[in-house]
């Protein structure tokens, strides 16, 4: 069994929930599976911000709306003082990896979601005040519903 580490990891702001990303046709972007135990939803919110301490450095990650490409997808940055992420990508894990094997030249790579410290009761709790409803995933071979 592998342990994940634990990331010291703080939501700055939730923003908010929109109804037209998140219960709509493309509303599974805007939601992830938190805890795999329990397997319930918590939502990805549009201009959420959260800053994660590594190495000695804080790392902040903002989602926002996507590009031209795809608008209905929550994209992410990611900032640590002079270094960033020059645009903005669909994958957590990709902006937090690039911005600090940027600054460490290294090839570290993080599992965003963890990183984004959806595992943690106090930051999913948060993003789940004042849903009034929870949608639920349905897998059918390879479609998700």
């Amino acid at each position: 069994m592998v342990k994940e580490k634990n990331y010291d990891v703080s939501l700055i702001s939730a923003e908010i929930i929109d109804s037209e990303l998140h219960f709509r046709p493309f509303s599974y972007k805007w939601w992830i599976v938190c805890n795999q135990e329990i397997e319930f939803l918590v939502s990805i919110c549009l201009h959420m911000k959260v800053v994660v301490f590594l190495n000695g450095h804080d790392f902040i990650l903002t989602v926002v709306k996507g590009n031209k490409e795809y608008s209905e997808q929550p994209e992410y940055i990611c900032t640590c003082e002079f270094f960033y992420t020059t645009e903005p990508n669909n994958s957590s894990t990709k902006v937090i990896s690039t911005v600090y094997q940027q600054m460490f030249r290294t090839k570290t790579k993080f599992s965003g979601p963890i990183i984004i410290g959806f595992d943690k009761p106090a930051i999913y709790e948060k993003l789940l005040e004042g849903v009034l409803f929870h949608p639920y995933f349905i897998n059918f071979e390879q479609i998700k519903m």
